[in-house]
């Protein structure tokens, strides 16, 4: 569970003739991570394969499936998850599909042509609204010899101005005075009339063609509209509902079924060939090898020729600086960084694996991070949300995610139930409910419990007082220290891991200047923090730190780690060692959220930062469903704002 599934290279050959066999058993078996084969400059006995025999029968099939599904409104809607084979019914599938092509074609034909004049009539009526306050014909607004006639909008009383420009002059409006008016000149007084419309800010609008006023031609269009087009529109439509619930199942079971049939016929474009032979190459998870050679076995007769090699996750030699033992090892590194990745969690922890996947799949030889995401993850989520009102809040609103069509949403759901569940259980823990202490003796203004439980064994931890419930705004100074060690906690962990994976791909030279070194700061670090408890939530004397025998040994570890830090990354790492402070008192925010959704403050200062983001993400989205993942996380980083703001606002407040 804390590293991926096992992976063996595996080879398969066997004559030509039971190539179909071969792959049947393959795609069933659903096991093997075909790599593409890639013939050598020179190459003269084994090419590229060519797909198997139907697949142009299958792919001619699978389009007209695919429109029908198109037609219909099947794009999003999910297969039954038992189909025959293909072989069986492909036969039926040829004969439905021609029955089926001329009644759905027709339809969708049908309707895609009413919908286009149904366009082009509201398109129309859009139009015409604009001449609708003139009482004139359309046909008399233009076509003259001996007039000129500006129609658009212009300013009102033009009509001034225009009186000293020509000698004879109409103008024809509607009773709103900024709407479309018509102003016929005489031919030889067009351009001096021109400039004064200009000059009143005349713009001109194009007239619609019709022989009627506009406000009739408008009455005409809409009664075409309500009275011919959408009626057959509505029958059209309610004949492709019957259709897809006639033949819906059908149709997405025939689709699935030849995406597959297509799928296996064109396996062997990815698979070497010879006259008489072919041969696949790829990966099949260790478990499993036996079963993929017995059933090949099986269904080819035993005319088959099987070679595996299992892939190590750690290296056999490991080459500790350079030279040739580096250089070998570096080769082993390559071909495991080609090695398929396929996790392999509990199902209780598979919808971590979605965070995993969001960010970056591990490498084959490096630590799953799964199931420590497992257990830290609503954790840490319950700690920071921490309330009985907001834990079931987004327990439904987890709830309602799992139940949409979309695979993300689903996902996203299943964490917001499982972070859910653990905010409410932490809201007895801090006695909250939607931000009010309704728990605890510390007086408030809504309570429903006026007490406290004390609990002997957990007292003097961190100097815990041992009495719960635990008051977020009146135990700053303990929650603040508790957050901060388990920042410590957590960073190591996962140093620890990061020194695991380059372990496992380096060796332990590289291991220990890359991440040991790091953890050999972080430990001076504690030292000095254990030191400094005192000063920094208890007020006791600085000076009295230095005589601190911790404070001695950290100091010396931590030359020792600075030196390995140098050494295996130059000047430059040394730079880097204010992120470790910052990443650590990062962990505060644990405590910030919860005191910031407790005085009302979160919300406000995160939507300020998300107000740009959010409206960003969610058009990306819009673009391209696979940013969703990415869109999310980053609309959730402005919240860091206002989390530091707080904490600064309440250790001012207590003057820690």
């Amino acid at each position: 569970m804390l590293f991926p599934t096992p992976m063996t290279r595996v080879l398969i050959a066997s004559p030509r003739s039971l190539q179909r066999k071969a792959i049947d058993v393959l795609y069933e078996q659903r096991a093997l991570h075909i790599l593409d084969f890639a013939p050598a400059e020179g190459e003269q006995l084994f090419k590229l394969g060519t797909p198997l025999e139907g697949v142009d029968r299958a792919s001619g099939l699978l389009i007209k499936l695919r429109s029908f599904k198109t037609a219909l409104g099947l794009e999003r809607e999910s297969p039954p998850e038992e189909l025959p084979r293909a072989d069986d019914v492909l036969p039926k599938i040829e004969a439905s599909v021609v029955a089926l092509e001329m009644s759905i074609t027709s339809a969708a034909d049908d309707k895609a042509k009413l919908e286009g004049e149904a366009a082009d009539l509201k398109a129309r009526i859009e139009e015409l609204r604009t001449y609708s306050g003139l009482p004139l014909p359309l046909s008399l607004l233009s076509g003259y010899g001996a007039l000129a006639v500006f129609t658009g909008t212009v300013r009102p009383g033009f009509e001034g101005a225009l009186q000293g420009a020509v000698r004879h002059f109409d103008v024809l409006s509607g009773e709103d005075p900024a709407g479309v008016v018509a102003v016929f000149v005489d031919k030889e007084s067009r351009d001096a009339a021109l400039k004064v419309l200009l000059d009143n800010g005349f713009q001109e609008v194009r007239v619609p063609p019709g022989e009627l006023a506009a406000f009739e031609e408008i009455q005409a269009a809409g009664t075409a509209l309500s009275s011919s087009i959408e009626p057959k529109l509505e029958a059209k439509s309610k004949e492709l509902d019957a259709l897809k619930e006639k033949h819906g199942p059908f149709i997405l079971a025939a689709a699935e079924l030849l995406e597959m049939e297509v799928e296996r016929c064109e396996a062997p474009l990815r698979a070497a060939q010879s006259p008489n032979t072919f041969v696949f190459e790829g990966f099949v998870p260790t478990a499993r090898v036996d079963e993929v050679r017995r059933a090949l076995e099986q269904a080819c007769g035993g005319k088959l020729h099987f070679e595996s090699e299992a892939v190590p996750q750690v290296p056999k030699a490991v080459g500790h600086g350079h030279g040739a033992q580096g250089e070998g090892h570096g080769e082993a590194h390559d071909e495991r960084a080609a090695v398929p990745v396929a996790l392999n969690n509990p199902k209780s922890a598979a919808a971590f694996e979605y965070l995993v996947r969001l960010m970056s799949l591990p490498k084959y030889h490096e630590v799953d991070p799964t199931m420590l995401m497992f257990f830290v993850f609503p954790a840490f989520f319950g700690m920071m949300l921490g309330d009985i009102g907001y834990g079931l809040a987004v327990l439904f609103l987890g709830h309602l995610a799992t139940r949409t069509d979309s695979p993300d949403l689903i996902a996203v759901g299943k964490l917001l139930r499982i972070g859910g569940l653990v905010s409410f259980l932490f809201g007895f823990v801090f006695g909250e409910f939607f931000g009010f202490e309704v728990f605890g003796s510390e007086p408030g203004p809504l309570k429903f419990w006026a007490h406290d439980i004390y609990v002997p064994w957990l007292a003097g931890v961190l100097n815990f007082d041992g009495y719960y419930p635990i008051s977020r705004l009146n135990s700053v100074p303990y929650l603040l220290s508790l957050t901060i060690w388990i920042g410590v906690a957590h960073v190591f962990v996962g140093m620890v891991l990061g020194f695991r994976n380059q372990l496992r791909a380096h060796g332990f030279a590289h291991a220990l200047f890359a991440k040991g070194s790091w953890i050999i700061i972080l430990v001076s670090g504690v030292l000095w923090m254990r030191a400094m408890v005192g000063v920094m939530f208890t007020g006791a004397d600085l000076g009295g730190v230095t005589a601190d025998p911790m404070f001695g040994i950290g100091m010396g570890i931590f030359v020792v780690g600075v030196g390995l830090l140098i050494k295996g990354e130059g000047g430059f790492g040394a730079l880097e060692l204010p992120t470790l402070l910052g990443n650590i008192l990062s962990y505060a925010r644990l405590l910030a959220v919860g005191a910031g959704l407790a005085v009302g403050l979160a919300g406000v200062g995160a939507g300020v930062g998300e107000s740009q983001i959010g409206a960003a993400a969610v058009g990306a989205t819009a673009e391209n469903e696979q940013m969703f993942g990415k869109g999310l996380l980053m609309t959730v980083l402005p919240e860091t704002i206002v989390i530091f703001g707080l904490i600064i606002a309440i250790l001012i407040y207590l003057k820690i």
